[in-house]
């Protein structure tokens, strides 16, 4: 099966023509974190969430495990279920991520835990990622990164990888950490699955730099992604999606959503290429 499959190529066509002629200067980049700009799975394994990688690996211990997996048993129903509305996904999203939030500053989460999770390679960037993030910066195209998961993952590891520039923009579940590094609060705003936005937009402390970009590429690797797009004010948006397995299930409902989709965990590199080109 091909690696890169393209919804609408007539309509992509006249799309990518319509920002083009617009210029690097009305990019803004959006991109999910988890399993989109990072592979989804590692040496043949799939790769756990920043919550899962935590428990998995022990380590906080038995207890925190156990309410854990408590939480996840009371909510998970209700964050897949089809038969809940919206608003009560989101009331009890917002519950679950606090609660987890409690239990992982009760129990000892530090800075530490995200250093060693990614020094052990648990987490991989995809091929050509690197060198994107390096061409953004050239270009000075905004790049703002919307994650549900622990936020803190994520500047750790583009410092490890040296591509944290000023032009990147983190908006994701944030612990606050003493001189020592050890937890003691959560941000206020929590971003989950069900209601992945920005909240009160013109309140970020990078709203100068996004106001003005009409031209919007949206990157995500599942369906509530899409809602990304509805933190800013575009004219025009490109949604690429990142289908990494059960591709013969998927196929259709993602090419409905998505207008190129990059299947099977690929390299970003096609990406990458398509947004140079669009904004020669």
């Amino acid at each position: 099966m091909e690696k890169i499959v393209v919804s609408n190529k007539e309509n992509f066509e006249k799309l990518k023509q319509r920002i083009k002629e617009q210029g690097a200067d009305n990019i803004l980049i959006v991109a999910d974190f988890n399993k989109t700009l990072t592979h989804a799975f590692v040496d043949g394994k799939k790769v756990s969430t920043s919550f899962a990688s935590i428990r998995d690996n022990n380590y906080l211990g038995e207890e925190y495990i156990n309410k854990a997996k408590k939480y996840f048993e009371k909510y998970h129903p209700i964050e897949v279920s089809k038969d809940i509305s919206f608003e009560e996904k989101d009331k009890a999203m917002q519950e679950w991520w606090r609660k987890h939030f409690e239990i992982l500053i009760e129990y000892g989460i530090t800075n530490k835990v995200f250093l060693e999770i990614i020094e052990k390679g648990k987490v991989k960037l995809r091929k050509g990622v690197k060198d994107f993030f390096k061409w953004c910066k050239e270009k000075n195209i905004p790049f703002v990164i919307i994650s549900s998961g622990l936020g803190d993952f994520i500047p750790e590891m583009l410092k490890k990888e040296e591509i944290f520039f000023d032009n990147v923009y983190i908006y994701a579940n944030m612990f606050r950490f003493d001189s020592e590094g050890n937890a003691i609060g959560i941000g206020e705003r929590v971003i989950h699955t069900v209601n992945k936005k920005i909240t009160s937009v013109g309140k970020i402390e990078f709203y100068s730099e996004v106001k003005d970009k009409k031209n919007l590429v949206l990157l995500g690797d599942d369906l509530t992604d899409l809602r990304m797009s509805e933190s800013f004010d575009y004219d025009n948006i490109i949604k690429i999606g990142f289908l990494n397995e059960k591709v013969d299930i998927d196929l259709s409902l993602y090419k409905e959503n998505f207008d190129i989709l990059i299947l099977n965990d690929g390299d970003f590199q096609p990406v990458s290429d398509l947004i140079k080109d669009i904004s020669k």
